[in-house]
């Protein structure tokens, strides 16, 4: 408040000499001479406030907004990947699920979430199955998600 109070005070006195200035010179060239220099005393004064910024403070707020903005930037695309896994993950869940559906195995989906996008990598098969359930199971895995028989893995009990 004071800032603005002495800068206040200091346009108004620069208008009054201006004014004074003006009535004592006589009408000549030194007028308008006294005039521009008058006239350049008033706008360095009206400007004077934002010729006072920090500027290396400006600087420095600007580089800390720039700053906080790349750590927002990356605390939300590590949400953005977390909650992308969560979908993935259930609904390859959901998916596994109907798969087996019938079967006594459980069918987890291997993904390698490094790749942009997600790629699937292999398939666990655990649980009881007869040697044509396996195979047709294998072949299903195989041709709907395109998981070569190589990177399908059972863990599996022998069927009564």
């Amino acid at each position: 408040m004071e800032q603005i109070k002495t800068w206040l005070l200091a346009v108004t006195a620069v208008t009054l000499l201006r004014a004074i200035a003006r009535q004592l010179m006589p009408p000549s060239p030194v007028r308008g001479v006294g005039e521009l220099v008058c006239a350049l005393l008033l706008v360095l004064t009206l400007t004077r406030p934002l010729l006072g910024i920090g500027y290396d403070r400006l600087t420095r707020q600007v580089e800390e907004w720039a700053r906080e903005s790349i750590r927002t930037q990356t605390e939300l695309t590590k949400q953005a990947d977390t909650l992308r896994r969560a979908v993935i993950q259930r609904r390859s869940s959901a998916y596994s699920e109907d798969m087996t559906a019938g079967l006594d195995c459980t069918l987890t989906l291997l993904w390698d979430f490094e790749d942009d996008p997600p790629s699937l990598t292999g398939a666990e098969i655990t649980g009881t199955l007869t040697p044509a359930q396996r195979q047709s199971l294998q072949e299903r895995i195989s041709n709907e998600f395109g998981i070569p028989d190589s990177q399908i893995t059972f863990t599996l009990e022998a069927a009564p």
